[in-house]
């Protein structure tokens, strides 16, 4: 499978700077490897999980984060990194 491309939000420099650095380093080393494989697979079925929401939204667990992305022709499209107790409230917003 070809790389896709990794775009960001605007939203997201609002969640980066609420950030550590350790841990945002953490969090973009998996989303570079994200970039090979976007989808669930056997691999990945505890890191990734596609949500039950209207548009095609996959969640990315990475420690005590949570990366929502939806993926576009060749691109994924990196909506929120969020902790883990703020998940629910953001999948209300985005339904």
């Amino acid at each position: 499978m070809k790389r896709l491309k990794i775009v960001y939000a605007k939203r997201i420099e609002k969640d980066v700077k609420r950030l550590e650095v350790k841990t945002f380093d953490h969090l973009h080393k998996a989303l570079e490897r994200l970039g090979n494989n976007p989808f669930p697979s056997i691999t990945t079925a505890k890191t990734i999980k596609k949500l039950k929401i209207k548009e095609p939204t996959y969640r990315l667990r990475v420690g005590e984060y949570r990366v929502i992305y939806r993926i576009k022709i060749e691109k994924i499209i990196v909506l929120r990194i969020i902790h883990r107790k703020e998940l629910q409230r953001e999948l209300k917003r985005l339904t």
